[in-house]
C-alpha cells in the first residue's frame, strides 16, 4: 500500500499484529496532541486510530495504554485500546485504538440545543469522574501539595521579575493564599491532562466520549475542571453547568469551587507569564482572560462564578432526570 510505504520511510509497522491486512492509512491532523496520528481501516473494513510517538516515550504510552484498558473495563466511554508496542525499528512506540465515528470541539457542542448541552455536560462530568476514580494512582498526596506549593513560587517569582503585570493581581494572590491550605491531603490519580472541549466526541449514535489521554498527569483530579471556571464556560456555559453540577453531586461544592478556582487561576498566569514572546494579540487576551476570571468572583471575593449562578437554577430544573441517572452510575 502506497501510503503505508510512505510512514515506513519513518518507521517499521511490520511489527503491529494486523498491519498486513491494512487496506487504507492517512494521516489525521485534527487535536493538539504531539503525536502522529492515522486513520486505518483493515480488509474488515474495521477502523482504528494509529498514534505514533518517540520510543523514549515508551514507558509514559504504556501507562495510558494500560488506563485506557483499565477505564474502558469499567465502562468509561473512552476509545478501546487495541495494541500497544514499539514498531520493528525501536525509533517508535504505537498506540492503537478502535475509531469513533462523531464529531468532536467547540462547534459541535455549539450545534447542542440548551437541553442537550445540559446532558452532554452531565454525561462528561460523570465519565471524568469514573475515569478519575478507576484510573492508576501511585502517588502520594503531600507528593502533590509540595509540587503546587512550588509552583505558586515559581509563578510568584516570575511575576516579580517579569515586565507583564496583570491588573488586580493582589486579589488573585490573595484568594491564591487563601485556598493554598486546601491542597493538604488532596488525592492524586492519572489526569486526562489538557481537557478542554476538543478532548470530547459525539458519536454518530449519540454517544459522548472522551478522548485523547496523551498529555495525562498525575495529581488532583479537580485540576481536571480548571478550564471548566476559564474557558469551557466562555464558549458553553449551559455544557459547564452540567460537568460541575454531576462532578460536584456529592457534596463540599464550596470547597472543592474554591480548590478549582485556585487551579484555574494558575492556568491563567502561567499563561500570562510563560508566553512574552507571543503577538500582541494573544497577550492581550490572556491579560483579558485574567481580568475576566477576576470580575467573575467578583474580585475574587466569591467562590461561585456570576456565570454560574445565573445558569444553574435552569440547568438543574430541566434536567433533574440526567442527574439522577448519572448519579446512579457514579462509582
Amino acid at each position: 500500500m502506497k501510503n503505508l510505504d510512505i510512514i515506513s520511510e519513518q518507521f517499521d509497522l511490520s511489527s503491529i499484529p494486523g498491519s498486513d491486512s491494512w487496506i487504507h492509512i492517512s494521516e489525521f491532523k485534527k487535536g493538539d496532541s504531539k503525536d502522529k496520528k492515522y486513520f486505518i481501516v483493515d480488509e474488515h473494513y474495521q477502523q482504528y486510530l494509529l498514534r505514533l510517538t518517540d520510543s523514549k516515550d515508551y514507558e509514559r504510552k504504556k501507562i495510558e495504554y494500560e488506563n485506557l484498558k483499565t477505564l474502558v473495563a469499567n465502562g468509561t466511554r473512552v476509545p478501546v485500546p487495541v495494541g500497544f508496542g514499539l514498531d520493528q525499528s525501536g525509533r517508535a512506540v504505537y498506540l492503537m485504538t478502535r475509531w469513533i465515528n462523531g464529531e468532536s470541539g467547540v462547534m459541535e457542542m455549539c450545534r447542542q440545543n440548551r437541553q442537550n448541552q445540559c446532558i452532554h455536560g452531565i454525561y462528561t462530568g460523570l465519565w471524568l469522574k469514573n475515569a478519575h476514580y478507576y484510573s492508576i494512582q501511585n502517588r502520594s498526596p503531600e507528593a502533590w501539595e509540595q509540587c503546587q506549593l512550588a509552583r505558586w513560587r515559581k509563578i510568584q517569582d516570575a511575576y516579580r521579575y517579569g515586565q507583564l503585570k496583570i491588573s488586580y493581581f493582589q486579589k488573585l494572590s490573595d484568594m491564591i493564599e487563601r485556598n493554598l491550605p486546601l491542597l493538604s491531603g488532596r488525592p492524586q490519580c492519572i489526569l486526562h491532562g489538557e481537557f478542554s472541549l476538543d478532548d470530547i466526541i459525539l458519536s454518530n449514535e449519540g454517544n459522548l466520549m472522551l478522548i485523547d489521554f496523551s498529555e495525562w498527569s498525575y495529581g488532583d483530579p479537580l485540576h481536571d475542571l480548571a478550564q471548566v471556571m476559564t474557558r469551557i464556560h466562555k464558549c458553553c456555559p449551559i455544557y459547564a453547568i452540567g460537568i460541575l453540577e454531576c462532578y460536584l453531586a456529592d457534596g463540599n461544592i464550596d470547597k472543592k469551587l474554591k480548590i478549582i478556582n485556585l487551579y484555574a487561576a494558575f492556568n491563567l498566569i502561567e499563561d500570562v507569564l510563560n508566553n512574552p514572546d507571543s503577538d500582541q494579540e494573544s497577550r492581550e487576551q490572556a491579560l483579558e482572560d485574567v481580568q475576566v476570571f477576576i470580575r467573575d468572583l467578583k474580585g475574587c471575593r466569591q467562590d461561585k462564578p456570576i456565570w454560574y449562578k445565573n445558569v444553574r437554577a435552569a440547568c438543574k430544573k430541566a434536567n433533574q432526570q440526567e442527574l439522577r441517572i448519572a448519579d446512579s452510575e457514579l462509582p
